[in-house]
C-alpha cells in the first residue's frame, strides 16, 4: 500500500471508526478528515502497511520504522522479542539497538539496565516534581526535585532543579537563560542540543548545566511532547518516583502555549500542535505508563489518565469548542 493511498483512505469520511471511536470521528467541521484525529488514524493504517511489508532483508532503518509501527499498535513484546534476537555489525547500529530494547523495556514495565548518562547523578533515587504550567508548589512532594517547562522568569528559576527547553525557546531566549542558570542553581535539558555544534558561544561552566534528553526512538512519526518526553528521560535515569501537577493535557479552558508555559494559546497553533505531535499517541504513551504504576498525578491528572481514548478525546473536543466560542466573542 503507497503512502499516497494511506493518505487517501485515512481522509476518507469512511475511516474505520471501530478500531478507535464507536463513532464518526467528525464530531465538528473542525476536525472533519483534517486535523488531528485524521492524522492519528492515517498513521494507524500506515504502521499495519509497514509491518506487513517489512522487507526480506530490510536495512536497520527499515527495521526501525517496523519497530516504530509495532510501539503504535502497542506490541511492544513482539517487538522486544524481535530487536534482542537482531544482531548487526554496525557499532551505531548496536548502540541504537540497545536504546530501543531499553525503551521497549520501560513500555513493558521491566528494570532497566540504570543507564549511565549526565543526569543519572542528580535524579537517581530520587523523587520528581513534573510541575505543568497550572500548577502550584504547594503540590508538590516535599523534597522532591522539581521540573518544569520553558521558564524565562527568576521567580520560576528560583524554585526549579530542571527545566525543559524545546529547541527553539531555548534559541529565542538563549540570552535570558544563560542569565538565569548563571544566577541560579538549576540545570537545563534541551531536546537535541549538541554542546560542540548548539554551544560554541555559550561559557563553559554555563554549558555543564546544559544536556540533552534521553533518546527515546520508538515514535512512529510522532514527537513526544514536553510532558511525556521528560517521564521517559527521568525513568531512564533511575528516579524514585514521578508525581506530575498541574498539567491537563488539553482538556480545560484556556489552552496553554505551544511552548508549554502558562501563557494562553490560540486554536490554529494548538490544533497544528496536536497534529504534529499526535496528541493520541501521547496520550497512550502517558496512559500505558500510569497503568504501570511508573508515575502518579494529582487528581486531575490521574482522572484523564485513567478514561481511554474516546473519553479523551471527547474532553478536548469540548475544550475546543469552548476556546473558539470565546475567540469569536473578543
Amino acid at each position: 500500500m503507497t503512502n499516497k493511498i494511506i493518505i487517501q483512505e485515512a481522509l476518507q469520511s469512511e475511516i474505520p471508526t471501530d478500531k478507535l471511536f464507536p463513532w464518526k470521528i467528525a464530531v465538528s467541521e473542525l476536525f472533519n478528515g483534517k486535523k488531528f484525529s485524521s492524522s492519528h488514524n492515517m498513521k494507524l493504517l500506515w504502521a499495519k502497511s509497514v509491518i506487513e511489508e517489512l522487507p526480506e532483508n530490510p536495512i536497520f532503518s527499515e527495521y526501525l520504522l517496523y519497530f516504530q509501527a509495532l510501539t503504535f499498535l502497542g506490541r511492544y513484546t513482539e517487538g522486544l522479542k524481535k530487536i534482542n534476537s537482531l544482531t548487526f555489525i554496525v557499532k551505531k547500529e548496536v548502540n541504537m539497538q540497545q536504546m530501543i530494547i531499553e525503551n521497549f523495556k520501560l513500555l513493558l514495565g521491566q528494570d532497566l539496565n540504570s543507564k549511565v548518562n549526565d543526569l543519572s547523578e542528580l535524579c537517581k533515587n530520587r523523587d520528581i516534581a513534573i510541575l505543568g504550567p497550572k500548577s502550584e508548589d504547594s503540590a508538590c512532594i516535599k523534597g522532591a526535585l522539581k521540573v518544569r517547562f520553558n521558564v524565562t522568569n527568576k521567580e520560576q528559576a528560583e524554585n526549579s532543579d530542571i527545566v525543559y527547553y524545546n529547541k527553539y525557546n531555548f534559541i529565542k531566549y538563549k540570552d535570558e537563560i544563560i542569565k538565569l542558570l548563571n544566577e541560579n542553581e538549576f540545570v537545563v535539558v534541551v531536546n537535541g542540543f549538541v554542546p560542540s555544534r548548539d554551544g560554541i558561544d555559550i561559557p563553559p561552566e554555563i554549558l555543564k548545566k546544559i544536556f540533552s534528553n534521553a533518546p527515546f526512538l520508538l515514535c512512529f512519526q510522532s514527537a513526544l511532547l514536553a510532558v511525556p518526553r521528560c517521564i521517559n528521560d527521568m525513568l531512564s535515569y533511575g528516579v524514585k518516583s514521578i508525581f506530575i501537577t498541574g498539567v491537563d493535557l488539553f482538556t480545560s479552558y484556556p489552552f496553554h502555549s505551544v511552548g508549554y508555559n502558562s501563557s494562553v494559546a490560540g486554536i490554529s497553533k494548538v490544533i497544528n500542535s496536536w497534529a504534529i505531535h499526535d496528541i493520541f499517541f501521547n496520550f497512550n504513551n502517558l496512559k500505558r505508563l500510569f497503568d504501570l504504576d511508573l508515575i502518579d498525578g494529582d487528581r486531575s491528572f490521574n482522572d484523564i489518565v485513567q478514561g481511554d481514548l474516546n473519553d479523551y478525546f471527547l474532553s478536548i473536543n469540548r475544550c475546543v469548542e469552548k476556546t473558539i466560542e470565546m475567540e469569536k466573542e473578543k
